[in-house]
């Protein structure tokens, strides 16, 4: 039996498994697959939009040795004072959607399903620190040839200065999703290990550079390489995970975003 208890499920069913994003959020679960989020031919016609940038998003980019780039802009790699993060994200949500418009609009089409999954429970942006900004709801990710994510726990984030505005405003553990638009014809596979934050989470502290990365080939592992349409949305707060290497020539495409329980009220907030 695997240390990862997964549960996948249909998007255009979602509403008969209300229940399903309590139960992962109570550790019955670990990892949820969702299905039919987008049909390959809408992935086919958004990922054309994307290579042409079309819709005219600022583009950003992870450190130099991971070979991606962001649409949008990671608060991980946002300067502390949020000044550049907030300048953007007018430009952001305007792009974004310019590109779903004709799919019904990423809050229906993505946040909607985690809401169905969550008996309702708004799934939305968390607010700036100034009135009328808020946090981009997601990045859109391009792993060119031979770029990776190497291992990390996303609890470990909040930790960042970067986050001294958001981390006030959410509880718990961080998740996140992994919507494929365009996944890689080699690798770009995402990786969950049996490596839980409570027990080495100091071993992958601020993993942005180089230097000697435990090993982790004695660890068992569960590897998510979903069709396009499909999202993953996992505990990654606390399970050690990793994007593996991209190979075959073209970019892996992707919308993922972090998400935490707000402390004021029942929503849950998600952010780029």
């Amino acid at each position: 039996m695997s240390f990862l208890k997964i549960a996948t499920v249909d998007a255009r069913v979602a509403e008969g498994n209300a229940d399903v994003l309590a139960r992962l959020r109570k550790d019955d679960i670990q990892t949820v697959v969702i299905e039919n989020v987008f049909t390959s031919a809408e992935c086919d016609r958004i990922v054309a939009d994307l290579e042409a940038n079309r819709p005219g998003f600022p583009k950003t980019y992870f450190p130099e040795a991971f070979r991606s780039f962001f649409f949008g802009a990671n608060l991980n790699l946002a300067h502390p004072d949020l000044a550049d993060y907030f300048a953007m994200t007018p430009t952001f949500d305007q792009a974004l959607d310019a590109l779903m418009k004709p799919y019904g609009g990423f809050g229906p089409r993505v946040l909607g399903v985690l809401s169905d999954l969550d008996r309702g429970r708004r799934y939305q942006t968390p607010p700036g620190p100034d009135a009328g900004r808020h946090y981009m709801a997601t990045t859109i990710r391009g792993h060119e040839q031979k770029g990776y994510i190497p291992p990390h726990f996303d609890n470990e984030q909040i930790k960042r200065p970067s986050f001294n505005h958001l981390l006030p405003l959410i509880e718990g553990d961080v998740f996140s999703f992994v919507v494929t638009l365009h996944r890689s014809l080699e690798g770009g596979a995402l990786e969950v290990f049996d490596v839980t934050a409570d027990r080495f989470g100091d071993s992958f502290v601020n993993r942005d550079g180089p230097g000697p990365k435990p090993d982790l080939s004695t660890r068992e592992r569960v590897t998510f390489d979903v069709a396009d349409g499909t999202m993953v949305v996992v505990r990654s707060g606390r399970y050690l995970h990793r994007l593996s290497p991209v190979g075959g020539g073209r970019t892996r495409w992707t919308f993922c975003s972090f998400m935490a329980q707000s402390r004021a009220d029942d929503a849950m907030f998600c952010w780029g």
